[in-house]
């Protein structure tokens, strides 16, 4: 007797009777028309809403709490003023040429933020913008960017159609969040690393195919993580993970022969992206080190805010740095501030050698207590995501000032009210992310092990790697400014999210073929895997 579909328990996995997929399996298997089609529709529907967000009823951004002037000096322009304050209460758009006030009270630097800025340029004179450059076009770039990511990682996940919807509503969220989207129109450094970062992890699961998708990957991955390592000091630990993506997920080039040719051929392509990522990277740190006092900053706001903040032991502090006891008078100041300018101290060139990074990685070492003291509330800030001292709004809209938008807060008011939990939120799902990626990982590797594995295990490898690098960064070798210091751990923290929501719906639909796939003794042939005759060429 032949059994074809009436076993109850087959047929409750399954769905039907008849054996169709239910609603978690249904559309993995996509034409290149349909897949294209799904990319289009995305990818509109994104920029049409993120569009809507950034302008009605204003436009919106972030105001200069004084770093975006390294960047937009780099090409000296400075923010148009009209009479208003220059830092902090408005979202100053308009940059014009003065190279005077450049030389003489900046001394800046070029980051990925310059690229940004530069492709702002003919897009202001394109839309009538006031200034050399508008950072409202800047802006637009950015949502064009963003919203090509997202519809790129609907495309290219090989999951359930209303799955890929659901990964595409959730990335949308994040990327629109206020505590992230209004970096998007500001000359500060932030936008950049974000988008990098949002572009790698949508070039991830195009690579390991064929050119017609291993290419825009490149293009996403090499991209990105120029955009990325190229716009804060900070994030240049990403070089490595990327060139790890770069070179061991390679793009397939035809037929070729030869066993050397197998293995270099394919990776010669993201070689070259690699080259590109190394060259910005580069070119970034050697001209932030040029400058000794953003060398000096960072430790000494390190020390006399985070360390010698003058609630602990100042004395003991100071003696186990080796720094004068009478520099306690600096307790909780930063190296900026204008009371209490450490760097102008008559005894600052004699403790020089003190006022390092490698200083302060001794005492954290040696103060187990105070490091998880700190530990704990760079986590709580980190879930805090969004600082609350960058106004919003430009002068036109006649807010008052640091107003700030919130107009999508979604992830930013669920972040907050958890905030108190830190690091025993955090970690256990760093370290779950971790299991699950590398498991996805190693199933991926194996003989029939498929792409959307190995796709899956790492993005979660990366995101972690990023979340997790950024926060120590921004926890023991910073002291101010810490919500936006976490920023990339922050955002890097939430798209663990989607992935992870894309390994539950594979795992689903994992489980439901092995469960159509009766007994042999039953005469039935096992329905066919959808995602087993999708052509590793394919962008579906």
């Amino acid at each position: 007797m032949t059994l074809r579909g009436s076993s109850r328990k087959h047929a409750k996995v399954g769905g039907a009777a008849s054996g169709r997929p239910r609603w978690y399996a249904r559309g993995v298997q996509l034409s290149p028309r349909a897949t294209a089609l799904l990319g289009l529709v995305v990818f509109a529907v994104s920029l049409g809403l993120i569009l809507l967000r950034y302008l009605v009823p204003v436009p919106v951004g972030a105001s200069n709490q004084g770093d975006g002037y390294r960047a937009t000096c780099t090409l000296g322009l400075i923010p148009e003023t009209h009479g208003f304050p220059r830092f902090y209460s408005f979202l100053l758009a308009e940059l014009n040429p003065d190279p005077v006030q450049c030389t003489n009270t900046v001394e800046a630097y070029w980051t990925s933020q310059t690229l940004l800025l530069d492709l702002g340029r003919p897009l202001t004179h394109l839309l009538g913008l006031k200034g050399e450059i508008n950072l409202l076009a800047v802006g637009l770039i950015c949502c064009l960017i963003a919203s090509v990511a997202i519809a790129a990682m609907a495309m290219a996940l090989r999951v359930s159609l209303a799955a890929r919807v659901a990964v595409a509503a959730l990335v949308w969220l994040i990327v629109a969040d206020a505590a992230y989207f209004d970096y998007f129109a500001s000359p500060v450094g932030e936008a950049v690393g974000v988008l990098g970062i949002l572009l790698i992890c949508a070039g991830i699961p195009l690579l390991g195919r064929g050119f017609m998708a291993g290419f825009p990957a490149l293009v996403m991955i090499g991209g990105g993580g120029m955009l990325a390592v190229g716009s804060k000091t900070q994030l240049l630990v990403l070089t490595v993970p990327v060139i790890a993506i770069l070179l061991f997920r390679t793009v397939r080039i035809g037929n070729l022969r030869g066993r050397v040719a197998r293995l270099l051929a394919p990776r010669v392509l993201g070689a070259v992206a690699a080259l590109g990522v190394i060259t910005v990277g580069a070119l970034s740190y050697q001209s932030q080190q040029t400058h000794d006092r953003y060398i000096r900053m960072n430790p000494v706001d390190t020390i006399f805010s985070g360390i010698v903040d003058g609630k602990h032991d100042t004395a003991g502090d100071l003696e186990f740095l080796g720094l004068p006891q009478e520099w306690s008078k600096y307790a909780g100041y930063h190296f900026w501030s204008h009371r209490q300018k450490i760097s102008r101290d008559p005894r600052y060139q004699e403790f020089q050698d003190q006022l390092t990074l490698g200083n302060v990685a001794q005492y954290w070492l040696h103060h187990p207590g105070r490091a998880l003291e700190v530990a704990q509330l760079r986590g709580q800030q980190l879930l805090g995501l969004r600082p609350d001292y960058l106004g919003s709004y430009a002068p036109s809209a006649h807010k008052q000032p640091k107003e700030q938008e919130h107009r999508v807060t979604f992830f930013t008011t669920a972040a907050q009210s958890v905030k108190g939990a830190g690091l025993f939120l955090l970690v256990p799902l760093w370290a779950g992310s971790t299991w699950i990626g590398l498991r996805a990982l190693r199933r991926g590797l194996r003989r029939g092990g498929t792409h959307l594995d190995r796709s899956l295990g790492t993005m979660l490898l990366f995101l972690v790697t990023a979340a997790v690098s950024q926060y120590l960064i921004a926890a023991f070798a910073e002291a101010i400014e810490n919500e936006k210091h976490m920023v990339f751990a922050s955002f890097s923290t939430l798209m663990l999210l989607p992935v992870l929501l894309t390994v539950f719906c594979a795992g689903r639909i994992r489980r439901q073929q092995r469960a159509l796939a009766v007994p042999s003794q039953t005469r039935v042939l096992p329905r066919p895997s959808a995602a087993s005759n999708i052509p590793e060429n394919s962008w579906s």
